[in-house]
Formats: structure tokens, C-alpha cells, sequence
């Protein structure tokens, strides 16, 4: 039976139609270029690498080539992954040979080539044809498309029975393909060798990489294009970018787009000139900040005629945040072994936000400048009303060291401000250096009598209390692991203010448990303009802690006290008095005493 199976398998592969198969498909996972396929030419200036890629491994100036035998050039696609660690010029470049009547590309040959790198700063991809020692250009491709310091690139040509080129490129190396040209040649209609030709100086003679080198049948796309993404960019306007190029016809119908919440369809469609996956939509009816909106596509294709049916993607014109609106909500800035510094943010507003317009930064006091100002996102990043999100190096080492409730809620940075242990200044800004919170930590707010801070997070007890008053910090609680990363904190307050004076909770017990560790005095005036004094006294008349001195109140508000003395002392067990002291320019005097219980377990 066994015997069978095989016979039939071997007569099913006979079966096939050869020319179904590629002439060349070569990933070099198998470390090696001299079996297949065979290349051959300047072999001893080649390797494979580490990652199994083909890299140039030459010295000096030198042109370095490499070919292996290819008859295919009808109905055929040809297609690689380049790598350049140079910006290209004249003196460094490399041409993909799709076409060659000759084995050594070095001679004078007839052939077609890809050609990247040229004299001047607009590189770009270039399909070129070659008889002799003659080259002419066919198909000149979108500038700049390989003039950086490093350029990755997947390249796609296909040609047909009657001599019609596509060439096609994907700057990022991936398979979302943009349009570089198209040309009609028929002057070369046979090929003996497919290769490449590398000319280097010696300060780039190990920068040239190639993988997954493809000639064969033209592989027919018969998936639909998908939306990658959707960009707001004015308040009647969006961008709208697909995973491959569209169809400039149906991409151009208005009919084919349509956006819900009585915005309708749009007045204007337009492809990009240059970027075919990108379709910029003007509608007459303008979005309302923060409100979300759907988008609805149907009947766009792409070059090889697949239509989308329906594609809905949701969108929101962002808002921009004032001072309040986004909170630095705790930080950790002495973290355990294997761990992270953090900062989360809060939002606390109404608003969507893109946090990518926005950077985390330390403040130098010096020169009363911002420094080493930190982008928070690389795109697009919405954060919504009452969201928490973390901001750190290493989303994993937070999440392995401690619990949390919100794992989408962490955003990895690339770079991180400094934060030193016993005291600094962490900042939110937007991009135009515009702050929008700022925290002046120091080591001493944590709960004096913690053994130890290390891997104890600083949190916000009130989001509407500035971040500059010391009382509205506190340590994070034992009882949730001594952080609450990307979700509420644990000694966060949320009550609001009633008439006059008022506790929040009359008895309050300071023992970092999470639970009333902190009395939080409450008061709220009919007017404003009062000079305010807060004392803490024992039950017998004694002065333990000093509050607030002189301070300028505003209408509403809320002073804490952690039950820590001036001496930076836990008070005893008992009763406590408050006293408030209020007058005003007007001559008003007011004096308040309530009492409070401090109470251990």
C-alpha cells in the first residue's frame, strides 16, 4: 500500500506542467548559493549570512557579480527582497539582471535590468534595457525611492507575451506594492541568465543584501485590497491608505465611500498621483471633534480587478489637550531588579486625544528649558476619556512584576527621559513644547515609615488637584503590589467637594493598605479669595502637623493628611482636631474645627 502511495505521489509531480513551476526560487535558508540553484561569477566576494541573506562580502572598489541560468521572459514575474546600507550614487548601485543573453554579466550583453542608485540625490528604481554596451531607460521610477542611508526595498516586474513591463517596488521591503512604471519593449525576447551586478567603493563593499529571489509564472493576486489605515487630516477631509495600490477609476468614485452620522458620501475622490494605496476623500460636511465615525468602502479594486464588498473602518477627529486635560497619574522611579522606570497617564477629560502629537520630557532648571524631549507614539494612538495608559522602555517587565487590569494599556517607547531616584521633573508636552503637566517628584513624598521604596510607585491621589501639591501624592498601596499600572491607583480620591469643610472619611487608618489611608479635607466656599491655614492638633491641644500656611484658596478644593507628624512621625491612635483658619481682604474671618480619628489596625 505504501509502495502504491508513493508510485502515485511520483506520477502526480509528473503530471505537473513544468512551467508552473519557478526556474529560480532561492531564500538561502540552506546557507549556501552554489546548489539550488547554481550561482555563478564572482563567487569568493559572496556569502550567506547569519540572518541567510546573500551579502557582498568584497573589499575595495570593485564591481562583484553573480548569475544562474534563466530561459523565462514571457508571462513571467520576477521578484526580490535589496537591501543597501549606503545612500547609492553613481559609484555604487546595483543592477538586478531580469534578462541576459550571457552568463557573465561584465560582457557586453542584450537584457533587461533593474537599476538602483545613479548620479545625483533623486535615486530611484529604474527598469532599464541593455544591447551591447548601450543602456537605455524604459521605465523611470518615483525619485527617491532608494536615496536613503539605508534602503530596503522588495522589488516586482512582470512582463507579458507582448513585451508590456510593470515595475513595481515596496519601499519597506513588505508586499504592499506601489506602481513605478509601466513600458512597451520587444527588442530582446530570449534569456539564458538571470543575476546581479554590484558596483561598490571600499567604504560600502559589505553594505549589498538579497533574498528571496523569485522567477516564474506571474502569481495572480485574487484577494480583495484591505484598508490599513484611515487619517483624519482636516475636519472635512481624510486619507484614506490601502495594503496594496487600487484602481484609479473605482478609487474615484464618490458612490464608493460613505461615512455615517449624516456626513454622507464624499465630493471629492482622489488617488494619489504617486502613491497608489493612498485615496485622499473631501466631504461637505465636517466631523465634530470626538466623535467616533464610521467608514464604509465597497467596490474599490485593486490593479488586478479584486473589489472590496464591505470594509468598515471607525475614525475620530482628535482634539487637542489643555493644562488638566491629561494628568501624570503615578510614576516609579526606583524600580525592583529586572524592572523599569513608568509614568502613567490619565485623561481627564472629554476629549480623544492622539497621544502621538504629544512627548514626555525632563525639564533642565538651568536653562529653564525642556530636555531630552521623548516621543510617546510613532502614529496614530488614540486615548480616550477616563483612560489610563503606561508609558515605559519595556511593557513586559512592568506587566511581570506587577498586576494589572489593563493590558492594552501600555505603550512601549523607543527612548526614555532620565529619572533619578531621590528627585526630578517629569513633563508632558505636546510637540510644540507646550506643557501640559509637570511633576517635581522627590523621594521623601512616599510614605515615611515604608521600610523600603524600591519598587514602590509615587500615586496622584486626586486628578483635579495640581501635581505640584505634595499632599495630593502617596505611596501605592501593599495591598495591589505597590503599583496599579495602567488602571485606577489605589489611593486615588474621586468624591467632590461639599458646602464649607468636610472629610471624606472621618476615620482613616495609615497603614498603605489601600483603604482610607489618607483623611482628605474637603472644602468648597461661595466665594473666592481666601487666605487659608490647616493645622493638625492632638486631642489635648498639642500641634503635630502643619498643613498649609497663608495659602491663596480657590473656590473648591481638598488638603490630605497621611497622619504623619512634623517630625515625620506616625501619629498615635486617637482623636484629632482640624483647624481651618480663613479670612479674606474683604475682613471676613472664618475658623473651623472638625474631628478625625486616626485609627491602627
Amino acid at each position: 500500500m505504501l509502495l502504491k502511495n508513493i508510485y502515485g505521489f511520483f506520477i502526480t509531480l509528473l503530471l505537473i506542467p513544468f512551467t508552473a513551476l519557478p526556474q529560480i526560487n532561492d531564500d538561502f535558508t540552506d546557507g549556501d548559493f552554489s546548489l539550488l540553484p547554481v550561482w555563478n561569477g564572482n563567487s569568493s566576494q559572496f556569502i550567506v549570512n547569519n540572518t541567510k541573506q546573500l551579502q557582498l562580502n568584497s573589499t575595495g572598489a570593485d564591481t562583484a557579480y553573480l548569475s544562474t541560468p534563466n530561459t523565462l521572459i514571457d508571462s513571467t514575474e520576477w521578484n526580490c527582497w535589496v537591501k543597501l546600507s549606503f545612500a547609492p550614487s553613481d559609484n555604487n548601485y546595483v543592477k538586478i539582471y531580469l534578462v541576459s543573453d550571457q552568463n557573465d554579466l561584465t560582457l557586453p550583453l542584450n537584457g533587461y535590468f533593474v537599476r538602483m542608485g545613479e548620479d545625483g540625490s533623486f535615486d530611484s528604481v529604474d527598469l532599464w534595457e541593455q544591447s551591447g554596451t548601450t543602456e537605455t531607460k524604459l521605465i523611470d521610477g518615483i525619485n527617491g525611492h532608494c536615496a536613503k542611508s539605508t534602503n530596503t526595498l522588495r522589488i516586482k516586474v512582470v512582463r507579458d507575451n507582448y513585451g508590456n513591463w510593470k515595475l513595481f517596488s515596496d519601499t519597506l521591503g513588505g508586499v504592499n506594492y506601489v506602481l513605478e512604471g509601466t513600458a512597451s519593449d520587444l527588442k530582446h525576447t530570449s534569456s539564458l541568465a538571470f543575476g546581479l551586478s554590484c558596483k561598490h567603493t571600499s567604504s560600502n563593499a559589505t553594505k549589498f543584501y538579497f533574498d528571496d529571489f523569485y522567477v516564474g509564472v506571474v502569481r495572480v493576486d485574487t484577494i480583495a485590497p484591505a484598508i490599513n489605515n484611515v487619517y483624519v487630516v482636516s475636519p472635512s477631509a481624510l486619507d484614506v491608505y490601502f495594503n496594496e495600490p487600487v484602481e484609479q477609476m473605482s478609487a474615484e468614485l464618490f458612490g464608493n465611500y460613505t461615512v455615517d452620522n449624516t456626513i454622507g458620501n464624499p465630493i471629492s475622490a482622489l488617488r494619489n498621483t504617486t502613491n497608489f494605496n493612498l485615496v485622499h476623500l473631501v466631504f461637505a460636511n465636517t466631523f465634530q471633534a470626538s466623535v467616533s465615525y464610521s467608514l464604509t468602502i465597497n467596490g474599490v479594486s485593486d490593479l488586478q480587478t479584486n473589489s472590496i464588498t464591505t470594509s468598515v473602518v471607525r475614525f475620530v477627529l482628535t482634539e487637542r489637550a489643555n493644562s488638566g486635560d491629561i494628568v501624570i497619574n503615578e510614576i516609579l522611579s526606583d524600580p525592583n531588579q529586572g524592572g523599569v522606570d513608568f509614568v502613567e497617564l490619565y485623561n481627564n477629560s472629554n476629549k480623544i486625544i492622539d497621544l502621538s502629537t504629544y512627548t514626555l520630557c525632563s525639564f533642565d532648571t538651568i536653562t529653564n528649558q525642556l530636555s531630552s524631549v521623548q516621543a510617546i507614539a510613532g502614529g496614530l494612538t488614540l486615548f480616550y476619556p477616563g483612560q489610563y495608559v503606561l508609558l515605559s522602555l519595556n511593557s513586559v517587565a512592568v506587566q511581570n512584576q506587577y498586576y494589572t487590569t489593563n493590558l492594552s494599556g501600555f505603550i512601549e517607547m523607543k527612548a526614555f527621559p532620565s529619572m533619578n531616584i531621590a528627585s526630578g521633573i517629569i513633563v508632558l508636552a505636546d510637540t510644540s513644547q507646550i506643557i501640559i503637566d509637570r511633576f517635581d517628584y522627590q523621594q521623601n513624598m512616599h510614605f515615611p515609615l515604608l521600610n523600603s521604596t524600591k519598587g514602590v510607585s509615587l500615586e496622584r491621589i486626586s486628578p483635579n488637584r495640581p501635581a505640584s501639591d505634595r499632599n495630593n501624592w502617596h505611596s501605592a498601596s501593599s495591598t495591589v503590589g505597590y503599583a496599579t499600572p495602567a488602571y485606577k491607583n489605589s489611593q486615588t480620591f474621586d468624591s467632590k467637594p461639599g458646602k464649607e469643610i468636610t472629610f471624606s472619611n472621618e476615620l482613616f487608618s495609615p497603614d498603605n493598605d489601600g483603604f482610607n489611608d489618607v483623611l482628605n479635607i474637603n472644602y468648597e466656599f461661595d466665594m473666592a479669595g481666601y487666605v487659608c491655614s490647616v493645622s493638625i492638633y492632638s486631642s489635648n491641644g498639642v500641634l503635630v502637623r502643619n498643613i498649609a500656611s497663608n495659602e491663596m484658596l480657590s473656590v473648591s478644593g481638598t488638603y490630605t493628611w497621611d497622619g504623619i507628624n512634623n517630625d515625620r512621625e506616625l501619629c498615635p491612635v486617637g482623636m484629632y482636631i482640624v483647624y481651618f483658619q480663613l479670612f479674606n481682604s474683604s475682613g471676613i474671618v472664618k475658623n473651623y474645627k472638625k474631628v478625625a480619628v486616626l485609627a491602627h489596625k
